[in-house]
């Protein structure tokens, strides 16, 4: 008799609206699930002018709420139980509030709770795990830093099980070919220097204490260029920092990109003053780029970045920030050093192979 395939649903309410680290994570896992003989449906909602994914990889397959002006998460809970009703090894969520709360209410079944956000940030959201009952009958609690672990012990009095983030090395991966492209999209010379962020335009991003750093770099590289990626609610804030230091010809607000990749590969060093992350997947995705990285000296950051490929600093510290990088962007040799062996932590540390392993293993899908 042949044996059934092992069958998970994620649930991935905003994976057709925004493309933040939950929602990468989220397809970046069904896919590895998935090459493990894994088949995974996501369960996600329809929106106008949906992001487009691409196709899913093989094995995933999208389960899709149909789209309602109002009341979709009371919507989608309908959807979800008629689709629990299918034989599930496993449902995997990161909310409790937009439907997964009322359909899991009474559910026989297992699932596990991944933490994307850090307690002391969105208290509210815990509060929703157990207002749900959720966070005491969930079979697994998964944190990706021992960060968001010691929050989930707090709200719940529960150990969760630390399986860090990942990072497709394919995607990835240092590529000289398309450093010298986009540069010259741009408009940037080889040699100028090239600090970049991946970050919303948000002040806990921490954007602004890298702009107050650039004064004393551009002494130095009168050329130096700033580069952020994301877009938020914080950019008048930001572009009046910008202002106030005349710095206009020095920070580049690109706003929310698709192919990060281009422009990590295009930079010199990532930086990463943030507080109140879950993980620090952009620093990952930087070190895999071959980029040596500076990020705040808190947690979880601590966890990633060691003295061998990196710098941790104190954010509100102007003369530390500028100090860690100007170390980096004056040593032509440091910074291939530094990037080689970012690169080969991640290799050993964040694939996607290694992380499905273990949450294969977490629920016990062998």
């Amino acid at each position: 008799m042949t044996q059934r395939s092992q069958r998970i649903a994620m649930i991935s309410p905003f994976q057709l609206r925004m493309r933040r680290g939950v929602e990468r994570f989220n397809w970046d896992l069904a896919a590895a699930m998935a090459q493990r003989g894994v088949q995974t449906d996501l369960w996600v909602w329809g929106y106008p002018n949906a992001v487009d994914w691409g196709s899913p990889p093989a094995g995933v397959r999208l389960r899709r709420v149909p789209y309602i002006r109002w009341y979709m998460a009371r919507w989608a809970s309908v959807w979800y139980r008629r689709w629990l009703r299918d034989s599930y090894d496993h449902i995997i969520l990161a909310f409790a509030d937009y439907g997964e709360g009322m359909a899991l209410r009474g559910y026989p079944g297992a699932f596990s709770i991944v933490f994307h956000f850090p307690f002391d940030e969105v208290p509210h959201r815990y509060a929703s795990f157990q207002a749900h009952g959720l966070s005491e009958r969930a079979y697994r609690l998964i944190a990706p830093s021992q960060y968001v672990a010691d929050g989930v012990q707090t709200a719940f009095r529960r150990d969760a099980l630390v399986i860090p983030h990942s990072v497709d090395l394919r995607r990835f991966a240092p590529d000289s070919a398309v450093r010298a492209d986009v540069r010259a999209e741009y408009g940037v010379s080889a040699d100028t220097p090239i600090l970049i962020t991946l970050a919303a335009l948000e002040l806990r991003k921490g954007i602004q204490f890298v702009i107050r750093a650039l004064p004393m770099l551009v002494e130095q590289f009168p050329d130096l260029q700033y580069w952020v990626l994301g877009e938020g609610r914080d950019r008048a804030a930001i572009e009046a920092e910008i202002a106030a230091l005349d710095l206009g010809r020095h920070v580049r607000l690109f706003g929310a990109q698709d192919r990060v990749e281009r422009f990590l590969n295009a930079a010199d060093v990532s930086v990463l003053l943030a507080w109140g992350e879950a993980f620090g997947l952009t620093l990952i995705e930087s070190m895999a780029c071959g980029l040596p990285v500076v990020a705040a000296d808190r947690s979880p950051f601590t966890d990633i970045v060691q003295p061998d490929y990196g710098a941790l600093v104190d954010p509100e510290n102007p003369d530390a920030v500028a100090a860690a990088l100007l170390r980096l962007l004056s040593d032509p040799t440091l910074r291939p050093d530094y990037g080689k062996a970012g690169r080969t932590a991640v290799e050993a540390r964040y694939t996607w192979d290694r992380a499905a392993g273990a949450f294969t293993d977490a629920l016990e899908l062998t």
